[in-house]
């Protein structure tokens, strides 16, 4: 209702922001439900400051410029944690990991090792399938490891927005960030190697098996 008291120029401004109001809503019950939803959580977004991110990344390894081949990357440390945490079943013991900050560490400093490859230097194809492949298992396990207790990987892997660890989750390799869908669909997959869809885990019981020993360029067959 319009007050009698109000000044001309609030009550145009008044008329004014309800006209608006009014053609607003109906054009928000023209938007289809889908963007709907999109629209409201951008607005929560923004509302919280950006802490409800679509895609925030999180990246593991660190920076590093040092040409180093992956030829000359040593997986023994990746090995040692395996057979300490893996049992022959390819059942992975997270809480005992998990507890163990030395052990925690340890994986830490293994994929730091990690980011010292450079993709551009010269390696043997084996060396590169060794080291991909050790790379995704162990990024994947660090994914578990730092959302654990969790009862599935799927609870992480958000389809419209939030935090989803097969995009999101980057290892630094050689100064840039790969994810682990990069991993698998832009390099392994390039190589034409059948058999890594029984070598890369994807930290689920439906997935293959994960080896309790690290793989090595000159045994993997």
């Amino acid at each position: 209702l319009l007050d009698p008291s109000e000044s001309r120029r609030r009550r145009s401004r008044r008329i004014a922001h309800l006209t608006a109001s009014s053609a607003l809503k109906r054009r928000i019950k023209q938007v289809k439900p889908i963007y709907r939803i999109v629209a409201i959580a951008t607005l929560i977004a923004t509302a919280t400051h950006g802490s409800v991110v679509a895609g925030s990344p999180v990246y593991v390894g660190t920076k590093q410029a040092r040409p180093t081949s992956m030829n000359d990357i040593d997986h023994t440390t990746w090995n040692t944690l395996l057979k300490k945490y893996v049992n022959d079943d390819g059942q992975v013991n997270y809480r005992a990991w998990k507890a163990s900050r030395t052990d925690v560490a340890a994986l830490d400093m293994y994929l730091d090792h990690l980011s010292s490859a450079r993709r551009q230097v010269a390696a043997s194809r084996e060396a590169r399938l060794a080291f991909w492949i050790n790379a995704y298992n162990a990024v994947t396990i660090r994914g578990i490891l730092r959302e654990y207790p969790t009862t599935s990987i799927r609870n992480h892997t958000a389809k419209l927005w939030g935090y989803n660890i097969w995009k999101d989750l980057q290892l630094y390799v050689g100064g840039a960030p790969v994810s682990l869908d990069a991993m698998e669909h832009e390099i392994l997959r390039k190589m034409s190697e059948p058999r890594i869809h029984f070598a890369i885990v994807c930290a689920s019981i439906s997935c293959p098996r994960l080896l309790n020993q690290a793989y090595l360029a000159d045994k993997l067959d």
